[in-house]
């Protein structure tokens, strides 16, 4: 009997010990999956968060790019826009000269060209040699006399823009006129100029290396006249402008100590890329392997190329420049973003061990704070959470200015305004006739576009202070001079009192004045700043509010559908059309 009990504890025993073992794996399990999870997913948010950065600070360059681009477009387009231009463009293109005659003939002066046929003297109409007599005129009498002049308008439209050239090809790409000599377009240039031809719209041309600069060309198509060609649409020229992108380059390419591109641009070659590197010989470097998905390069894992030429191993993505050929490229060096998430895993490892030891006690505490009344605590503490909670603010109005200029006086209509009107409140504006309330509530609609400040409505900036900014600065050059002449006023008077002082107080007044002149500057330089990003978050507000609207008008209009039928749903379609 003795024996049978030994056995039975020693079997109870064995038993306890296997079922603490399967307890333990069963611990142990759950820890590694516990932690294989978190890692998991601490990395895949790692890489949200930094693709979110990175998407943020090329979103900031592509804005600025935008902007610059559209001006530069602009100015372009106004110039093609333009009907002597247009009309030049006609009648060299249906001429037949060879383009070699035709800038031999610009390259004289506007003193040495000979009038045109019908201002030749001595020729009454119908006499024998009459050059208004269609057989007589040779279309080279006609363009000569112009040429000189529209190589002028061509040189002076180069200079007012600060480009680098500018030139005249016709549809056989060949160039006819241009500032100074004309230029040599290679195959794969020429088929981009083609390609101007067949379709009618401009095309941005790679990026080269010229002379030491790195240059951009642009190309865009001259329409014939309408009164010349009633379609409108036969294109008659191509105007080639190329402008010098190095110092845009520079200013957005970035690199580390290890020569790791931390930014810089991407042009577009089909689903190729190429980098943008003002330090290369040639300007640009291939990046094999690397392909745009969606007209972007997505976050990924890539090899970037670095000084030395070497290839560093680096998180990538590029967002694309609306109406250009470019990308704005963000990296991250992998071997930092791996320190980072090598330092965290074993710090999850280490919670881990920690939290398994310490999961007992804790259990065991938060029973014991139960039963002292955690449920009352917490409901308390929900209570004053919600008593403590405030409503959104709606609209936001931050140091609001209206000033309005009539000639060089400056009337301050609305001078530094806050406040904020949060939702459901009532909001009253009070004071006296002439005060500035109706030009507050005008500027806030965007009848006017304020001096300076900032309106926000449900947290998105729908203000811009770009067309207020002149204003502004003049308004800042009248504070400057008035406060001058107060100084040497007050300046005059102290020396009538006290000459033998003349060079101390001069002296000190000379520096207030740089000071305060320094600091104008100053301002002026910030209001550029703020009314460049405000005309962005501007237009991103107008399009999400578009969007939007757009949204719920579909949505009104699919519900509509569902219950109207035959002629009334047929006007409800055209309605919503």
């Amino acid at each position: 009997m003795a024996q049978d009990s030994t056995a039975q504890s020693s079997r109870r025993k064995r038993r306890t010990a296997l079922i603490m073992l399967a307890l333990l794996a069963l611990v142990a399990v759950s820890v590694a999956v516990a932690s294989h999870w978190v890692l998991q997913s601490s990395r895949a948010r790692l890489l949200r968060e930094m693709e979110q950065n990175m998407s943020t600070q090329a979103g900031n360059k592509v804005a600025l790019l935008t902007v610059w681009s559209g001006t530069l477009k602009g100015q372009v387009e106004a110039f093609v826009g333009l009907d002597l231009l247009r009309l030049f463009a006609a009648e060299a293109d249906a001429s037949g000269i060879p383009a070699e005659k035709l800038r031999e003939l610009a390259l004289q002066t506007e003193e040495d060209v000979p009038p045109p046929p019908e201002a030749l003297p001595g020729f009454a109409p119908g006499m024998p040699g009459d050059p208004a007599e269609a057989d007589t005129i040779d279309p080279l009498d006609n363009l000569a006399p112009r040429l000189p002049m529209m190589r002028r308008q061509l040189r002076d439209f180069v200079e007012k823009n600060s480009l680098w050239g500018a030139y005249l090809l016709n549809t056989r790409l060949e160039v006819y006129l241009a500032p100074a000599a004309a230029a040599q377009f290679s195959e794969e240039q020429r088929a981009f100029l083609a390609a101007v031809l067949e379709s009618g719209r401009p095309v941005m041309l790679p990026v080269r290396r010229q002379d030491g600069e790195l240059v951009m060309d642009m190309a865009f198509p001259l329409f014939a006249p309408l009164y010349v060609d009633s379609s409108g649409k036969r294109v008659v020229s191509i105007l080639v402008a190329t402008y010098n992108v190095l110092p845009v380059a520079k200013a957005i390419t970035r690199t580390d100590a290890g020569g790791m591109f931390n930014s810089g641009i991407l042009q577009s070659r089909g689903q190729d890329v190429q980098l943008i590197n003002p330090a290369a010989r040639s300007g640009t470097l291939d990046l094999p392997g690397w392909r745009l998905d969606g007209g972007r390069l997505p976050l990924a894992l890539r090899d970037e190329p670095a000084t030395g030429g070497r290839e560093v191993r680096a998180y990538t993505l590029a967002l694309p420049v609306p109406g250009m050929p470019w990308l704005v490229m963000q990296s991250v060096d992998a071997a930092q973003a791996e320190a980072q998430y090598a330092g965290f895993r074993k710090n999850v490892l280490l919670a881990a061990v920690l939290v398994t030891t310490l999961a007992g006690i804790v259990l065991v505490a938060a029973a014991l704070i139960i039963k002292k009344g955690i449920s009352a605590l917490l409901l308390k503490r929900l209570e004053k959470a919600g008593i403590e909670e405030q409503d959104d603010v709606l609209l936001r109005v931050n140091h609001l200015k209206q000033y309005f200029r009539s000639g060089e006086y400056i009337n301050k209509a609305v001078d530094d305004v806050s406040f904020y009107i949060k939702r459901g409140e009532v909001f009253g504006l009070v004071g006296e006739s002439g005060c500035g309330k109706t030009t507050t509530g005008r500027t806030i609609i965007n009848l006017y576009d304020p001096t300076e400040g900032d309106v926000y409505f449900q947290g998105l900036r729908i203000s811009s202070t770009q067309n207020g900014l002149p204003v502004l600065i003049q308004s800042l050059h009248n504070e400057y001079e008035e406060t001058k002449r107060a100084m040497k006023e007050d300046l005059r008077e102290k020396l009538a009192n006290e000459p033998q002082r003349k060079a101390e107080l001069t002296k000190e007044t000379n520096e207030k004045l740089k000071a305060m002149r320094k600091a104008m500057k100053q301002k002026i330089r910030q209001a550029r700043t703020n009314a460049l990003e405000s005309s962005v978050e501007k237009s991103k507000c107008v399009e999400k509010y578009r969007e939007k609207r757009k949204a719920e008008l579909t949505a009104q209009y699919n519900e509509d559908m569902k219950t109207l039928s035959g002629e009334a749903a047929q006007e409800r379609k055209e309605r919503y059309e």
